[in-house]
């Protein structure tokens, strides 16, 4: 299958052995704890203090994991990420 190129969603232990062979070239980690806390967060600082986020948007992700920053996420693959 060569010139086929593989990317995914999430992370799970064989997504990360697959980015650390090269079969396939990255995972996009989507941070969906962080998308449920923060909306949590942002409606308890608006209901307790009237505050609001300062940006539109708060940016939880996507992030791209590739073999240059795999290390850095792949032991959390599955726990928290």
């Amino acid at each position: 299958m060569s010139g086929v190129k593989h990317g995914t969603f999430d992370l799970s232990p064989e997504i990360n052995e697959n980015i650390a062979s090269g079969v396939t070239m990255f995972g996009i980690d989507q941070q969906p704890f962080l998308q449920g806390y923060g909306g949590i967060q942002a409606l308890n600082l608006l209901i307790r203090h009237g505050v609001v986020p300062a940006l539109p948007v708060t940016p939880t992700g996507p992030g791209f994991v590739t073999l240059d920053n795999l290390s850095m996420v792949e032991t959390l693959a599955g726990e928290y990420r």
